[in-house]
């Protein structure tokens, strides 16, 4: 796609689709900064009962996932250090992607049938007409003459990593044609994953499903998967779009890009267990990338009004769960509804309610560096590029202890 190749091979010296050792160090610089910021809620050494990790079956996802570990456990100790290492394995979970439901990664014929009408609606074309002189642009700088809003994403995901990892950028660059570049790729990411509540409930349905699930377990003092004791860190590393879908689900996502290393917290606030999911409040915090280094809260869209609600205060609970029910779907439910030869009317399924002060976190970490995108992939890899996080957790916070 670049004349010169030089540089992207430098960029992935271990390979391309590789996490970069600029990821790596900021990846564990994130896990850093969840170490501080929780320090006095998670304990300092690693224990199975206290985290499980799972990620999606991808180098960088996994890469990410025990670098983010590294920076959280980084001062614990190990039985290595006799030999000069203070480093213990922790052992991160996973599945192959054809059977990652949760995560959103496995096949559903229908999303892709509705992601394959939406870019060839009348206003995906438009909109590529519109931006007609950028992609001729395109087409002669990389010597690729078909260019096109299937793939122009390859384009932008190429530069912001060689921005990132400080890499000579092309001789035909330019700060107007990025930002423009950006613009049209994210338009065409945020149609094909987030436009609709019915595209987003088969990104995100099964996810949202386990989530409902696993609050309610935590407020009613129910059954807690995994074997974990009740403070505990369940944690999943994915992708920049899983991040996109977490945000959107809440009804939050501003339609901008998910930096690299950024992070979506949850942060459950209310009295001991158990007690009315009503008595609780949800907390959203959002850490834009790695040069954030505090993070914004902000309203679940239940909560979104001016009716003086500050963003640190959260939103009750219920609120939060009556809003996510609806794009909730059961792994079987999922199976049947991406059929495209069914037209199942799936009822959304009903969870029953459910608990000192406790804080519960859902933790969503974007991985640090995507993968080189090649000439001819389309857009829709993009899915596989950043990773995610999400964590479970019961903390104390020390930002308000």
């Amino acid at each position: 796609m670049f004349h010169n190749s030089t540089t992207f091979h430098s960029l992935w010296p271990d390979g391309f689709f590789k996490l970069t050792p600029t990821g790596i160090v900021q990846e564990f610089q994130l896990g850093q900064w969840f170490r501080q910021r929780y320090n006095s809620y998670l304990g300092p050494q690693y224990n199975a009962s206290d985290l499980y990790i799972r990620s999606s079956d991808t180098d960088r996802t996994l890469m990410s996932a025990e670098s983010f570990l590294a920076g959280i456990y980084k001062d614990g100790t190990s039985p290595l250090e006799e030999f000069g290492l203070r480093w213990r394995p922790i052992p991160v979970h996973t599945v192959a992607q054809e059977n990652e439901f949760l995560l959103g990664l496995a096949s559903c014929p229908l999303l892709s049938k509705m992601r394959d009408e939406i870019m060839n609606s009348s206003s995906s074309k438009e909109y590529e007409n519109q931006h007609r002189p950028l992609l001729e642009y395109l087409r002669n700088a990389t010597g690729n003459h078909t260019v096109n809003r299937y793939n122009a994403g390859c384009i932008s995901d190429s530069l912001i990593c060689m921005k990132a990892n400080e890499k000579p950028l092309p001789s035909w660059y330019r700060d107007d044609v990025f930002n423009e570049l950006l613009n049209f790729t994210m338009f065409y990411s945020n149609k094909k994953h987030v436009e609709t509540r019915e595209q987003l409930r088969l990104e995100i349905g099964v996810y949202v499903d386990a989530f409902i699930k696993h609050m309610l377990s935590i407020t009613k003092l129910d059954f807690i998967e995994h074997a974990m004791s009740r403070k505990h860190v369940l944690v999943f590393s994915a992708h920049d779009t899983t991040v996109t879908n977490v945000l959107a689900a809440f009804g939050v996502f501003d339609g901008k890009m998910v930096e690299y290393a950024s992070a979506v917290i949850t942060e459950l606030v209310g009295p001991h267990p158990p007690a009315d999911a009503s008595h609780y409040r949800l907390r959203l915090l959002y850490k834009r990338g790695w040069n954030d280094s505090v993070g914004t809260y902000i309203l679940p869209k239940p909560c979104s009004t001016n009716d003086g609600t500050k963003s640190d205060d959260g939103c009750p609970l219920n609120l939060v769960l009556d809003y996510l029910r609806p794009l909730a779907l059961k792994l079987d439910d999922f199976r049947a509804a991406c059929d495209v030869n069914t037209t199942a009317n799936l009822t959304p399924s009903r969870v029953p309610r459910s608990s000192t002060e406790l804080i519960w976190l859902v933790c969503s970490i974007a991985v640090m560096i995507p993968a080189l995108c090649l000439v001819y992939v389309y857009v829709r890899y993009r899915k596989r590029k950043r990773s995610v996080r999400i964590d479970f957790e019961q903390f104390h916070s020390s930002a308000d202890a």
